[in-house]
């Protein structure tokens, strides 16, 4: 008789412990994910060339350099093979003669509709550069405009998209 009770206490355990074992399984799930990143070649850009207006006269018309002419400006970007970038440009700057007064509107020129080549986006080529052209528009000139050589700079962005 004792080996009745104990086989049916040991029954009654096995059967308690499977049942409650089975449902802590089902009322619990996990799974695993692995992060991960590629580290890419950083995006560079260089001035290769400064845009050129050449020579003007006091009351000459407003001009444009496109950026196929060869007064365009252009730059260099690195980066990653095969890779989209965008291209921002200064909206305007003002060109001021040099020793003048950045105050007196016959002391400097406007320069703005800046434009690209690539227009906006890029793309890095197989070989890891690109070259970036920048056009614009220089204002018209007064005809009070003071004589001399006259500088401003402008900003060239890139991005990886």
């Amino acid at each position: 008789m004792k080996l009745y009770i104990y086989l049916t206490l040991i029954l009654v355990l096995v059967i308690g412990s499977t049942t409650h074992r089975v449902a802590q399984a089902s009322s619990t799930s996990q799974a695993s994910a692995e992060a991960r990143v590629k580290v890419i070649t950083s995006i560079s850009i260089a001035k290769e060339k400064d845009l050129e207006f050449g020579e003007a006269a006091p009351e000459d018309p407003a001009k444009s350099i496109e950026t196929s002419a060869t007064g365009a400006a252009s730059f260099t970007v690195k980066g990653q093979a095969d890779h989209s970038y965008s291209i921002v440009i200064t909206s305007s700057v003002d060109m001021v003669k040099d020793g003048g007064n950045a105050s007196n509107a016959d002391h400097k020129i406007r320069v703005d509709s800046f434009k690209s080549d690539p227009s906006g986006a890029g793309k890095i080529t197989a070989g890891g550069a690109q070259t970036v052209k920048v056009g614009a528009t220089r204002a018209a000139l007064s005809p009070t405009q003071a004589t001399g050589d006259y500088k401003g700079s402008f900003d060239v962005t890139v991005t990886y998209q």
